[in-house]
This record gives structure tokens, C-alpha cells and sequence, in this order.
């Protein structure tokens, strides 16, 4: 709705000599954006795979940082070719996530998601979605997923904190139409969100 702003808060370690030694401050950093307008949930969302692969870095696994210039090397392909996201995956071509969402994809009524021990970010929505699943009785996997599980997915969405949960409607060259297991947790999610 007009008027409503995003706040980003940032934690640095504020000013220091050249290198990588911590100066021992801390600075925030507090933006206040406004609200970005994703597509709209019958719309969904165009999803590509991208060239560029997401680091692996074991020891920030499921951690959001600044580090992420992949990310915005990955999502300047994806605008390139007309996509609002796009899909990355780890070196060895595992799937990881979107530039700025996590994936989720529903294959026989199962919830699937990436086991993010080596790359990505947790998620706050992603943790809510899993929780939302267990608690309608849908199975949920973490894995490795490659591109052909993607590729053969009944479903596939998009989570992150500002989009909640958006449908992947066309993946590549295929189109997708938002499904039950997707329908059944935006509106559980929704539901929970409400005061």
C-alpha cells in the first residue's frame, strides 16, 4: 500500500586501518526504503537459470551478509533476460536458491527445499514455510536438488520476507500455474501473518 517502507538495518564494524582486522566498533546502519511491488501471486514470477554460481562457504552457510556480489552478478543476468529472479547453483551445479528468495518445489505432494550446510541463507519466511508445512501434514525434504528435479517439479515458489510466498509461473520455458501445496501455505502463511 502507498506509504509502506521497507527498514534495512545493517551491522558493521564500522571504520578501520586498511586489511581485515576488526577495528573493535561497531556502526548501524538503518535504511528505510520504500515497499517493493513483486508480482502478484496469480502472476507469479519468471524464473531463469543463471550462469554465475553461488559460493560456497561453509563457515557462512544460512547467514545474510554483504559478501554476496555473485548475487548481484546473478541477478543482472536474470533482468537481462527478462526474468524477476533467477536461480543459482553451487559449483558443482547443485541448486541453492534465488538471487534474493529461497526455492521451494513440490514433486508428488512433497515439499522439497536445498539443504543450504555449504551455501545460501536460512530465511526467515523459509523457516515459517517449513513450520507451516509440518503443521498441514505436508512432507517436507531438505536435499541437494539438481536442476533436472527443478525442471520436472509439479510446483515450484519463491520465499523471502517482502514477496512471502510467489509462485514460479513460468521456469525457463515451461509455465507453471500457482498449485494446491503452494495455495495451501500462502494462505497458512497469510493467515499466521494476521494480528
Amino acid at each position: 500500500a502507498a506509504g509502506d517502507a521497507v527498514v534495512k538495518i545493517l551491522l558493521t564494524r564500522g571504520d578501520g586501518a586498511r586489511g581485515y582486522v576488526p577495528s573493535g566498533g561497531v556502526r548501524r546502519i538503518v535504511g528505510v526504503h520504500p515497499w517493493p511491488e513483486p508480482p502478484a501471486f496469480a502472476e507469479g514470477a519468471t524464473l531463469v537459470v543463471c550462469e554465475t554460481p553461488a559460493a560456497v562457504t561453509p563457515a557462512l552457510a544460512g547467514l545474510k551478509h554483504l559478501g554476496r556480489l555473485e548475487h548481484v552478478l546473478a541477478a543482472g543476468e536474470a533482468a537481462a533476460r527478462g526474468a524477476w529472479e533467477g536461480l543459482m547453483r553451487d559449483p558443482d551445479g547443485w541448486v541453492v536458491s534465488g538471487t534474493r528468495t529461497n526455492l521451494f518445489l513440490v514433486r508428488g505432494g512433497v515439499l522439497w527445499t536445498p539443504e543450504l550446510s555449504r551455501s545460501g541463507v536460512w530465511g526467515i519466511l523459509r523457516a515459517e514455510v517449513l513450520e507451516r508445512a509440518r503443521g498441514l501434514g505436508i512432507a517436507v525434504r531438505r536435499a541437494r536438488i539438481g536442476l533436472e528435479a527443478v525442471r520436472a517439479a509439479d510446483e515450484l515458489f519463491l520465499t523471502n520476507a517482502l514477496v512471502e510466498i510467489l509462485p514460479v509461473t513460468r521456469f525457463e520455458d515451461r509455465r507453471l500455474e500457482p498449485g494446491p501445496v503452494t495455495r495451501r501455505l500462502a494462505a497458512a502463511v497469510r493467515e499466521g501473518a494476521a494480528p
